[in-house]
């Protein structure tokens, strides 16, 4: 995708698509690392409060590729195949 998207974002954008009101609890991610660094699970959380972004530009760029549709149209029509394929 070309759009940054946060975790938070997306949740809320599969929320959205899903018809559903996300819960999101803000917890300090200061405190996190604390709690990970007396735990021993200091790379645990290192993954869970940094962010995850990947430049997708050069291979776009090299294939003269663009995404067909934006991330949020790509969650509506990932939860529609997912919605069909499951059983309630």
């Amino acid at each position: 995708d070309k759009e940054v998207v946060s975790t938070a974002d997306l949740i809320r954008g599969i929320a959205k698509a899903m018809g559903k009101n996300p819960r999101l609890i803000s917890f300090p991610p200061n405190l996190l690392r604390v709690l990970g660094s007396v735990t021993g699970q200091s790379g645990k959380i290192q993954r869970l409060t940094e962010d995850l972004v990947v430049d997708s530009s050069d291979f776009r760029r090299a294939l003269r590729w663009e995404p067909p549709f934006s991330s949020e149209a790509g969650l509506r029509e990932t939860v529609e195949w997912y919605k069909s394929r499951s059983v309630e």
